[in-house]
C-alpha cells in the first residue's frame, strides 16, 4: 500500500498528528515560526519525513540553507536541489549537493532524494537513469510535471522505469487521483504527497477518481494561509483523504 503525505495549511498542522508520514516544505520551515516549531517539536512522531527543497513552488532555497534545515530537523530524506525540466542543471546541482553534504547527512542518518527532470521524455529518462546510478542517491522523487505527463508512465510504464527501478520512489505532488491507483502495481513507489484532497475539502467538493477533461479545481494562491476549516469543510477533507487512501 502506498502511503499518503498530506500537504496542509499552517492552520491545519495538528491534523498531521494522525499520519505516520509527512512532507516539510523548506521555505515554510525557514519563514514561518509556527510551522518550524510544530515540526521540530513533533519530529520523533513520524516514521517518514521528507524535506522538500521548494523548487516546485519557486522558492529560493540555497543548498546551504537546505542542509542547515536538514541538520536541525533530521528528516528521513532531503530532496536535493533540482531545476524544473532541466536535466543537465538538475544533475549538476544534485552532484554538487552530494559532494558537499552527503557525508555530513549520512552521519546524522538523513538520506538524499534525487528528482529526475527533462524537457522531453528522452531527457527525463536520461535523468532518471543518471540519478538511479548514483549510490549516494537513496530515493527518487518523480515530479508531476514530467513530460508528456506522468500518468502515461504510470498507466503503461512504457519504458519500464518503475518496473525496473532499484530505488524507492516518492511521487511528488499527486496530479490526478487515478495516478495513485495505477501506482499501486509498482512496489518501488512508497509514498505520494498532495494538497488536492484538502483543497477540494475546503471548497466542499468530493474528490473525483479521475479529473478527466474537467481538470482539477484551482488551489487558493494563499493555500498555506487558509484559516481553520469549519465543520463541513473538515468533514469533506477527511472524507476525501479516506477515499484517496482507499485508491492507493
Amino acid at each position: 500500500m502506498i502511503k499518503f503525505c498530506p500537504i496542509v495549511p499552517v492552520s491545519m498542522l495538528d491534523y498531521c498528528d494522525e499520519f505516520q508520514q509527512v512532507m516539510v516544505l523548506a521555505q515554510l520551515y525557514r519563514d514561518n515560526a509556527t510551522y518550524r516549531k510544530y515540526y521540530l517539536d513533533q519530529r520523533s512522531r513520524w516514521d517518514y519525513m521528507v524535506l522538500d527543497n521548494g523548487e516546485a513552488e519557486g522558492a529560493q532555497i540555497s543548498s546551504q540553507e537546505l542542509y542547515d534545515i536538514a541538520a536541525e530537523l533530521i528528516p528521513t530524506v532531503v530532496i536535493a536541489p533540482d531545476t524544473f525540466r532541466n536535466r543537465k542543471e538538475t544533475l549538476r546541482k544534485t552532484v554538487e549537493f552530494i559532494t558537499k553534504y552527503h557525508y555530513l547527512l549520512e552521519q546524522i542518518g538523513v538520506d538524499i532524494m534525487g528528482v529526475p527532470q527533462g524537457e522531453t521524455p528522452h531527457d527525463f529518462l536520461a535523468s532518471f537513469a543518471a540519478l538511479q546510478s548514483l549510490s549516494e542517491v537513496n530515493w527518487l522523487g518523480v515530479n508531476k510535471l514530467v513530460p508528456p505527463c506522468r500518468t502515461e508512465y504510470l498507466a503503461f510504464d512504457e519504458y519500464h522505469i518503475f518496473e525496473n527501478c532499484r530505488k524507492n520512489v516518492h511521487l511528488l505532488g499527486l496530479s490526478n487521483p487515478v495516478e495513485g491507483y495505477f501506482a499501486r502495481q509498482y512496489p518501488c513507489i512508497q509514498y505520494i504527497d498532495s494538497a488536492i484532497p484538502i483543497n477540494y475539502g475546503y471548497q466542499l467538493k468530493e474528490l473525483p477518481f479521475d479529473f478527466g477533461d474537467r481538470g482539477k479545481i484551482s488551489s487558493s494562491t494563499q493555500f498555506f494561509s487558509l484559516p481553520q476549516p469549519h465543520a463541513d469543510q473538515w468533514a469533506m477533507i477527511r472524507s476525501n483523504i479516506d477515499q484517496l487512501q482507499e485508491w492507493l
